[in-house]
């Protein structure tokens, strides 16, 4: 079952990327469609050298040379969308800047605290990337909690509809990942737990996806452009 879920991650990272082609809304989205296409390579080398019979040290290597990548794709497509939503506003200019770096002091200084609160038994090359990936993901979903709740306070109910899905998905696959690096480390790589983070990290970005898929529209990428005083001026993009 775990290697249908990873077929099935990897195949909508493919319709994902594709749809958003079709829609050209990879022009738009630019990390979340390098995001996209590394997580098909990535899953698809991984597949491949499953299929292939090269075993598990050869597995093992190629998953821990594909984690730091990952990771790197995880900030680019969450300070994309940061940008996506000061886009939105036009009075922002620099201060949008200012504003990514506290976001991200914040978060890096409060997952950190998080970690230290932790105390792994593991101490292997693996779980560290593991751990890696963890701290990574709730990283990102903390810069992107802060991004709502601070442009919450100016009228984020007319930033388009692209951008507001975007946020909500992203944010879910940050959770899953989080939660599922979060259980194997906890588990101890007990079998069940590693069941359980199999499904969660093979089943949850193949969900999220979709739903970049059949979420994200063409009519969506229009959108009003705002002041922090909370005047607009329409201003389609497309």
């Amino acid at each position: 079952m775990i290697w249908t879920l990873m077929c099935a991650s990897a195949g909508g990272a493919v319709i994902a990327l594709f749809v958003l082609a079709a829609r050209r809304l990879i022009l738009f989205y630019p990390a979340l469609s390098a995001m996209l296409l590394g997580s098909f390579l990535i899953s698809a080398v991984l597949l491949w050298t499953k299929f292939d019979g090269l075993g598990f040290k050869v597995y093992a290597a190629r998953w821990m040379v594909a984690q730091p990548i990952i990771a790197a794709l995880h900030v680019a497509v969450t300070i994309e969308a940061f940008i996506r939503v000061c886009l939105h506003f036009r009075a922002i200019r620099r201060f949008g800047a200012f504003l990514a770096c506290i976001f991200a002091v914040v978060s890096v200084t409060v997952t950190y605290f998080i970690a230290g609160i932790r105390s792994p038994s593991w101490q292997h090359l693996a779980a560290n990337l593991s751990r890696l990936l963890m701290n990574e993901s709730l990283g990102c979903l903390l810069f992107l909690s802060l991004t709502v709740i601070f442009f919450a306070q100016f009228r984020f109910q007319d930033v388009g509809r692209n951008v507001r899905r975007h946020l909500v998905i992203l944010g879910s696959l940050f959770v899953c990942l989080f939660l599922a690096n979060l259980l194997i480390e906890v588990g101890s790589a007990g079998y069940g737990y590693a069941a359980a983070y199999q499904i969660i990290v093979t089943a949850g970005p193949a969900a999220c996806y979709l739903a970049w898929a059949f979420g994200m529209t063409p009519d969506g990428e229009t959108w009003k452009r705002l002041a922090f005083s909370g005047a607009s001026v329409h201003s389609p993009v497309m």
